[in-house]
């Protein structure tokens, strides 16, 4: 690896050198050397950690703020290390001693480390099943960085506040875990820190879940609405996901109230905002939506409708590689009848652009006045293995050259006015 040899000759050269710059640049060398053996050699566990311990122990007592940073770094990457190795004792220990050691300073990056290694000190305990040592490491970030306005240190309180929540939670104290989503709300609901901003939204769905658990939906809708309120025009990814998250819980929440247009409105409005996400997580949203708003309408007696709501998820997401997205497609052809068809004054025809039949497999066809036909050069015939095909006016046809026919192995085949024809760059491919 070319980057290990240029970070050892560095040190090589320089590493005795007194000069606080080149001080801090063997210091970089060192660390981006430990995290390039971390990302890179994973069989190498040892010698990453050997690269942060020598870093440390060059460095360890420095009074140079760029130098301090590398060390503090270094401690948190060997934290992390530790715990890759299954060893979370010792990975408690490098937090602690990066605590110790940076606890009182005043260096931004140095601070944001300190930060990080509290939160990853904290979650460790968790996973430890030491619930009441977790909480504490998340109350010492809490106090000890509350006030920052290091944007990168927000954060590590914004999450450490949530992860306090979920702990409580954990541990049947609904009513401290949701003081803790409101402490975060409370500090941090007017930032513009995109990381920030994201465990707001997340504290205020839980707090919406948490209530409804607790028969307070009327709270619960409130807190749905006010994180909608405050992040439905995000462009941000995370806070949509929170927002299409909200709506749909936001729905479910109305459904059991026995409110079931209200019910319907918050899926409308989720699918209107977010029907043409290509984020897979808020997909994924936008489909459990329209499941839930089919099923919604069948128990209303309008089975029609239904109908219409399971063939708009099955033509929106037929082709999702998600899984979860996937089930929602099956489940929806599973609410189906086992054969559709439109007809017309005795001829097959659907208009608004939709299949006129619609098969028991998922399989759809196109028919205008009785001929196969879909304009706006799609497919008029979908079938459930993914092979698709152009027809015009009952011909299969497709224009600018493009296949006519495409099957899900991958094979095509080029029509024209209902004649096959073989185009100029097939048989070039073939020479």
């Amino acid at each position: 690896m070319d980057g290990i040899t240029a970070f050892n000759e560095v040190v090589e050269r320089f590493g005795d050198s007194g000069a606080p710059a080149v001080q801090e640049l063997v210091a970089k060398s060192l660390l981006r050397k430990g995290t390039t053996l971390f990302r890179y050699r994973p069989d190498q566990r040892a010698e990453t950690i050997k690269v942060f311990d020598d870093l440390v122990k060059r460095f360890g007592d420095s009074d140079v703020p760029g130098v301090q940073e590398q060390v503090a770094k270094a401690l948190f990457n060997r934290g992390v290390t530790l715990g890759q190795q299954d060893r979370a004792a010792d990975e408690i220990q490098a937090y602690d001693y990066l605590i110790q050691r940076f606890g009182d300073s005043d260096v931004p990056g140095v601070q944001e480390q300190v930060a990080e290694g509290l939160l990853n000190k904290g979650v460790t305990l968790g996973q430890q099943d030491r619930a009441a040592d977790e909480i504490r490491a998340y109350d010492h970030l809490i106090q000890r960085f509350g006030d920052s306005n290091v944007p990168g240190v927000q954060e590590q309180v914004a999450i450490a506040l949530f992860s306090k929540g979920i702990a409580l939670g954990q541990q049947d104290r609904a009513a401290d875990e949701i003081q803790a989503y409101d402490n975060l709300i409370q500090r941090f609901g007017d930032s513009d820190v995109p990381g920030v901003q994201e465990q707001v939204a997340i504290a205020l769905n839980n707090k919406g879940v948490t209530l409804c658990q607790q028969d307070r939906a009327a709270g619960g809708i409130q807190a749905y609405d006010d994180l909608i309120a405050r992040f439905g025009d995000s462009d941000a990814p995370g806070a949509q996901e929170q927002v299409a998250k909200a709506l749909v819980n936001k729905g479910v929440a109305l459904g059991e109230q026995d409110r079931a247009a209200d019910e319907i409105q918050a899926y409308d409005n989720l699918i209107a905002r977010f029907g043409h996400s290509d984020v897979p997580a808020v997909q994924e949203l936008v489909a459990g939506a329209m499941f839930n708003k089919g099923l919604t309408i069948e128990q209303q007696e309008n089975p029609e409708d239904a109908i219409e709501i399971y063939d708009h998820l099955i033509e929106r997401f037929g082709d999702s590689e998600v899984p979860e997205i996937h089930e929602l497609v099956e489940r929806a052809k599973q609410q189906l009848p086992r054969r559709r068809e439109w007809w017309v004054h005795g001829k097959r025809h659907r208009a608004g652009n939709k299949p006129a039949v619609i098969c028991s497999d998922g399989t759809r066809e196109w028919w205008v006045h009785g001929k196969r036909h879909r304009a706006g050069n799609k497919p008029a015939v979908i079938c459930s293995d993914g092979t698709r095909e152009w027809w015009v006016d009952g011909k299969r046809h497709r224009e600018g050259n493009e296949p006519a026919i495409v099957r899900a192995d991958g094979t095509k085949e080029w029509w024209k006015d209902g004649s096959r024809y073989y185009p100029e760059h097939d048989f070039k491919s073939d020479v």
